[in-house]
């Protein structure tokens, strides 16, 4: 295996060019190396052959690493298979003294724990090495989306949060390697160069994090899920002027932003993210009048849940800043009024369900402390029984709720017209 290794090497060292002989030693390179286990030597002999093949022969270079990882997985796949149902959620797991006791009275199950620990290690650090071998180099750009996808594939089929958070750091290494080769007059002149201004080039990183994204908010991750929407909302900066981004796209990423706001309580933010998606995906979409329908019922109860007064006012400027950049090239938000009126003159409470219309007239427009109680309440609860507005219904949209959010409502007005004129 050694011998093979370095004779790509020395090819490589060399400047020898691809030929039908090299890539024939380099599967050879891979049953051998798969037999005696020597998976860093082919990860580095992959490496090599890359420099060898990647311009002259990228389809030879695809072969050679797609070989190698099927047997990897098959590898693995043939211990996990023979092992017992839940060993592998024991994988990576603390030992505690208990688990040390039963392992020494069962010997054979710790003997499979072990096998399945080590095969689960070389899939996920093959995993990693074929990334990193795959990242810089924009003729394996298809192929590198396609590993990205798998990994995140992987991660979601045995339920590995672990693995994920690994895979989604080593994929944020390559994005920021390539960032700061931008511009490099001795990078860009090569056939290889990963320019981010060209949209070909910066829709395969988008489609990779956009994954990334649908697997951080599966699993909850809601941390990497923000550092996921940065890396997007970077990548999205870097072709301004040059062809925009679909507008599936910024649907997408809105969408999945307002999620994140959700799920922290700044339910400005999560409403300014709703109805940038929602005017997106009005106007672009092919969607039929009822998904459009829940889209706006949406809106309209994310508007009626948030305060006037808000936890996001209590973000330090740095953090405003850098949150508003997610959302607005200029950093402006809309405020909860703006929106309010947005909703009343743009058609979407006619769009929405009528339900849900008529409790914003009720609220925003007729809103009577003492009288509008008993049809609020009876509303309420017609929507929380509409298995069609359940996906769009907020379990917080309660009456104490409202009346708190009109209260401060009222108290804001009556702050503003007290004001002194200056």
């Amino acid at each position: 295996v050694r011998c093979v290794q370095e004779t790509v090497m020395v090819g490589f060292r060399k400047g020898k060019t691809w030929s039908p002989v090299m890539e024939k030693l380099m599967i050879q390179l891979v049953d051998l190396g798969m037999e005696q286990k020597k998976y860093l030597l082919i990860a580095e002999a992959i490496n090599s052959f890359k420099g060898i093949s990647q311009v002259s022969n990228a389809s030879s270079l695809e072969l050679v690493i797609n070989y190698f990882f099927s047997k990897v997985e098959k590898f693995f796949t043939d211990i996990y298979s023979q092992t017992q149902e839940g060993l592998l959620e024991q994988v990576g797991q603390e030992e505690t003294g208990e688990n040390l006791l039963l392992s020494a009275l069962n010997v054979k199950q710790t003997n499979a724990k072990e096998a399945l620990k080590n095969a689960w290690t070389i899939l996920w650090d093959t995993m990693r090495q074929l990334l990193d071998i795959l990242s810089k180099n924009k003729k394996l750009e298809g192929l590198y989306q396609q590993y990205s996808d798998r990994a995140f594939d992987m991660c979601k089929k045995y339920n590995s949060k672990q693995e994920f958070k690994r895979v989604t750091e080593c994929i944020r290494s390559h994005l920021q390697t390539i960032i700061r080769l931008q511009g490099n007059p001795k990078v860009s002149a090569l056939p290889m160069y990963i320019n981010l201004g060209d949209a070909e080039s910066n829709d395969v990183q988008l489609k990779i994090r956009f994954q990334q994204l649908t697997i951080s908010n599966e699993f909850e991750q809601w941390q990497e899920s923000f550092k996921t929407i940065e890396d997007i909302n970077i990548l999205m900066a870097k072709r301004r002027g040059t062809k925009a981004v679909k507008p599936s796209g910024l649907s997408q990423y809105f969408q999945n932003l307002a999620t994140i706001f959700r799920k922290c309580e700044y339910y400005l933010y999560h409403t300014y993210c709703l109805y940038q998606h929602f005017q997106i995906y009005r106007r672009y979409s092919k969607a039929n009048l009822e998904e459009i329908n829940k889209k706006a019922s949406q809106l309209v109860l994310a508007i009626l849940c948030t305060p006037p007064i808000s936890i996001e006012n209590e973000l330090n400027s740095e953090s405003k800043q850098r949150i508003s950049s997610l959302m607005s090239s200029s950093g402006i938000v809309l405020t909860r009024e703006e929106m309010v009126n947005n909703i009343r003159y743009n058609n979407i409470l006619e769009t929405a369900s009528p339900k849900i219309a008529e409790l914003f007239y009720l609220i925003e427009d007729n809103f009577d402390i003492f009288s509008f109680t008993t049809r609020t309440e009876q509303i309420l609860k017609e929507i929380a029984a509409d298995d069609n507005l359940k996906p769009v219904s907020y379990t917080h949209l309660t009456l104490p709720t409202i009346y708190s959010v009109q209260i401060s409502v009222v108290a804001v007005s009556l702050k503003k017209k007290n004001m002194p004129h200056t």
